[in-house]
């Protein structure tokens, strides 16, 4: 009994440790500057950050940034520098881009960090292959309210079309489901 309740505590404890705070989750405009779409001197060629703002400088809807990537399968994830669940996924998810590499898919890391300065260090550190971005504080609440994301890590996987074809998609470790995922996918015309 002792060990069953012990379990329940840290189950709760683990879950409720990536959930975003409620002044993450009700925050409206950034006054942070853009990020630019670059390369940093230090990183691989395959590591890449999108601008979160469009031509008009406001903060690029969801349709926007994957519309960059239409006849491609994308891989979502949501995830944060804080996030351990997260942190613990990448290299599975290093793993599955490797196998995937040279197919029509794009990895695209969507950060809740609230420091740019943190996120760029983790994504130096874990130097995740992909498009990364760290949205505005509008496009995360936007987020939250369009996807019902309520926790970190979350998933998902967008048709070549650019429709979401799984809003809750299986986590980088559950290795040959997801790749039967994105096998099927790419199948489609």
């Amino acid at each position: 009994m002792f060990l069953k309740y012990s379990i329940a505590i840290l189950s709760a404890f683990w879950l409720s440790a990536c959930q975003p705070s409620e002044t993450n989750a009700n925050q409206h405009v950034s006054k942070t500057e853009p990020v630019a779409t670059t390369t940093t001197a230090a990183l691989p060629d395959d590591i890449k950050f999108l601008n979160p703002m469009n031509a008009e400088g406001r903060a690029k809807s969801f349709d926007e940034l994957i519309s960059e990537f239409k006849g491609k399968v994308i891989y979502v994830d949501f995830w944060a520098s804080w996030c351990g669940p997260c942190r613990q996924q990448f290299p599975y998810s290093k793993e599955l881009h490797q196998q995937l590499n040279g197919k029509d898919v794009v990895f695209l890391y969507i950060s809740f960090d609230d420091s740019e300065n943190a996120w760029r260090k983790a994504v130096e550190k874990f130097a995740m292959p992909g498009y990364h971005i760290l949205p505005t504080d509008e496009q995360k609440q936007a987020f939250y309210n369009r996807f019902q994301i309520s926790g970190i890590p979350r998933y998902m996987l967008i048709d070549k079309t650019g429709k979401v074809a799984d809003d809750n998609a299986k986590r980088p470790s559950s290795k040959e489901g997801l790749l039967k995922d994105i096998e099927k996918l790419l199948a489609k015309s």
